[in-house]
């Protein structure tokens, strides 16, 4: 019978909010060691390696059959938790449990989940992996309890928006990985028609792959063809426009957009990380700290509601101008 995992026997202070983390690439370096926990926190902003540190966490177990149990914060019920931990694996091997938006755990069902993995984690985890995912900074202070309980019994890995060295090395990785390669200069360009978000990264380099049809090295012209060049060109018009509050040339380079079917998304993309880049200048040109704050506020939320299913090409018009403003 295989010998269950040993935990601290140590209870999580409560008042003690300072826990050891690392980051993404220290958690794949573990794993590749054999480095595997029962117990994982997940937190940050980095949506897409949440989900790819997983996906590695599952490959891992691997060896026999994995069973995968996802729950969610917002719906999450203590004794459904239960039912799944103790129960044994339909396959007779490890179970992979992922509690997704842990922020959203209510408080009284998150100090009794605190309590109960600081005393019974042995018998829940016996041949268990749990995964609690934060897509947020931490704040909410119950999730620094949940966090530091959990970094007590396991680990607690920062998924922060990575750097653009960074995107660069995942770029030219990913390319790597199917035979393909990049430039330094290319991978930059093409950070700079698709933005920061992973996601997208991705999905783009995929679109790429096809377009190119086995062409090696990617290009800066293969990235243009594939992105759509003249759509590329206006939004960075457009951004300009908006940096230098020119409402008039603003609006009429967004309808020039929306006549060619460019994805608001791509737009509201572009125009988020340009403000963010001003918060990197010296010199913010015709926008105080405070006012680039809110407009990224401004952006923030119609990228969050275009994601619930909202229409925004009216609203992108009154967005436009506010950001003008």
């Amino acid at each position: 019978m295989a010998q269950a995992p040993e935990f601290p026997k140590k209870k999580c202070r409560r008042r003690q909010n300072k826990v050891a983390k690392y980051y993404y690439r220290e958690f794949k370096n573990r794993l590749k060691t054999g480095q595997l926990k029962n117990v994982y926190y997940f937190h940050g902003e980095e949506a897409y390696l949440q989900e790819e540190a997983v996906n590695l966490i599952e490959k891992s177990l691997s060896e026999n059959p994995v069973e995968k149990l996802l729950l969610y914060g917002s719906t999450f019920n203590l004794n459904d938790f239960l039912i799944l931990a103790e129960s044994s694996s339909l396959f007779g091997g490890k179970r992979l449990i992922v509690v997704k938006d842990a922020n959203k755990i209510k408080n009284a069902a998150e100090k009794t989940l605190i309590t109960l993995l600081e005393e019974n984690a042995g018998r829940i985890l016996y041949d268990a992996c749990l995964v609690f995912v934060n897509p947020t900074k931490i704040s909410k202070v119950s999730a620094i309890h949940l966090r530091s309980a959990a970094g007590l019994l396991g680990d607690i890995v920062d998924f922060y928006p990575p750097y653009k060295n960074e995107i660069r090395s995942f770029i030219s990785s990913y390319l790597g990985e199917h035979g393909r390669t990049i430039t330094s200069a290319d991978a930059d360009y093409l950070i700079e028609t698709a933005g920061e978000n992973m996601y997208d990264i991705k999905n783009e380099l995929d679109k790429l792959m096809l377009f190119s049809e086995g062409a090696n090295p990617i290009i800066a012209a293969d990235i243009a063809k594939c992105s759509g060049e003249t759509a590329v060109e206006n939004i960075f018009n457009l951004t300009g426009a908006i940096m230098s509050k020119n409402l008039k040339m603003s609006l009429k380079t967004l309808e020039r957009l929306l006549s060619e079917g460019t994805e608001t998304m791509l737009v509201l993309n572009h125009v988020f990380y340009s403000f963010k880049k001003l918060l990197l200048c010296p010199d913010a040109g015709n926008f105080t700290r405070r006012e680039i704050y809110n407009k990224m506020k401004l952006i923030y939320d119609a990228e969050y509601s275009l994601k619930s299913g909202g229409q925004l090409n009216s609203e992108l018009r009154v967005l436009v101008a506010s950001l003008c403003d």
